[in-house]
């Protein structure tokens, strides 16, 4: 039987959200046809300003409100049904932003009685989630904010929708899992749990198999960009709150760092950017310093060190076994949030922290290239990938719809 395999997507749908659910391979078996719904507008509204370029694919089908969307799919059954075709759903576990209008769609799912494939995992470590609702910290973090009435009400929203969320709408039919653990609360007695591979690491499968030194024939560190303070971050567009880092501090002190570095080390810094923003070739805020036009995975493998304040895409650093330096700053370190899970990072991967606007010796700045062996070799598996095999994520889903474990 063919099927029709739908990708909910919260978010404005880039090119590199396409590459890193592998939908290209999947849209090239035959019994498969891919389809994917763009929801930002009617689910996370403000946050399509977010985004600099999004993909012109004709598969991605945009919705400008949720009525919409629920009659497209009422209509989607009826047709797959008429033509024999099997309709699935997958999405990615993303409760961090749930409304009600998530809430809504995750509903219709379930009335429609579709079969679902959820990907979860966290690519690095957070602040750590509670098993159990815990009263006292959630008075805590309501207090914290009373100050503040809109991140007061964000806050309130997001403990209410996530309660309604893991009791009412959890555990999809089958969960591909990337990471060692999964809450509880997020699965039910049906539920199938598969090891899968985090992103990074199914695109690692790939290039590694592929890739030359074709980046630059000259040793270098590789910076990896937040989209912060050049892009208004995630939080603040949701309504939380922002890193609290300038571009008039940051940068200047960043720049004076990378002297340092090249110095010192040896190695010319490079910049991997954000996705979400756009540079020039050699930016002046980054000292005139080259942006890589190759991809994360290509950059980092060919790199000598990973360099970042607080990136996901510091997990290639791991998977390639390269060192890693993790970088705050005066300002930054005030966020404690911020610091909080940097400190998470820099206990689970074993690399120091440094401060850019204080003074670091060269022999502490040499003794960041040291790799602590056994930290990375945990890190993997708990935030890479617990698989034995090397199998790509869209040779995982082809085995689970092969195999009709849905």
């Amino acid at each position: 039987m063919k099927k029709k395999l739908i990708l909910l997507w919260p978010y404005g749908f880039r090119e590199f959200d396409w590459e890193r659910y592998e939908l290209s391979e999947l849209c090239e078996k035959k019994n498969i046809e891919v389809e994917v719904h763009e929801l930002v507008s009617f689910l996370i509204p403000g946050f399509i300003k977010a985004y600099q370029t999004l993909s012109d694919s004709s598969k991605i089908k945009k919705f400008k409100s949720f009525l919409e969307w629920k009659k497209y799919m009422k209509l989607q059954v009826e047709l797959t049904t008429k033509e024999k075709k099997e309709l699935l759903i997958l999405k990615h576990s993303l409760n961090v932003n749930l409304n009600f209008n998530y809430l809504l769609v995750n509903r219709e799912i379930k009335k429609l009685k579709l079969k679902t494939l959820e990907i979860f995992g966290v690519s690095h470590p957070v602040i750590s989630v509670k098993k159990k609702f815990d009263y006292i910290y959630f008075l805590k973090s309501i207090f914290k904010h009373l100050n503040n009435l809109k991140l007061l009400i964000w806050n309130l929203k997001r403990y209410l929708y996530t309660f309604i969320y893991t009791n009412l709408y959890k555990g999809s039919n089958i969960i591909l899992l990337f990471n060692k653990k999964i809450p509880k609360q997020l699965i039910s007695k049906e539920t199938n749990i598969i090891k899968a591979n985090s992103f990074d690491y199914s695109r690692a499968l790939k290039f590694t198999k592929i890739l030359k030194r074709s980046t630059n024939d000259f040793k270098y560190a590789l910076f990896l960009e937040a989209p912060g303070p050049l892009h208004l971050g995630d939080d603040l567009i949701f309504g939380g709150e922002n890193e609290g880092f300038t571009k008039e501090k940051w940068f200047p002190s960043l720049t004076k760092y990378f002297d340092k570095i090249e110095n010192i080390l040896g190695l010319k810094v490079i910049i991997a950017p954000h996705p979400k923003v756009k540079h020039e070739k050699y930016p002046p805020y980054y000292g005139g310093r080259e942006i890589s036009e190759f991809s994360l995975a290509e950059s980092a493998l060919n790199s000598e060190l990973v360099i970042t304040h607080h990136s996901s895409g510091l997990s290639f650093g791991v998977i390639y076994n390269k060192p890693i330096m993790l970088v705050t700053s005066d300002e930054l370190i005030k966020n404690a949030r911020f610091t909080r899970q940097q400190n998470n990072l820099s206990k689970e991967l074993g690399s120091e922290i440094i401060n850019i606007d204080r003074e670091i010796s060269e022999d502490n700045l040499k003794k960041t290239l040291i790799i602590d062996k056994t930290k990375y070799k945990e890190y993997f598996l708990n935030y890479c990938s617990s698989r034995e095999d090397k199998k790509r994520n869209y040779q995982i889903i082809l085995d689970i719809i092969k195999n009709k474990h849905m």
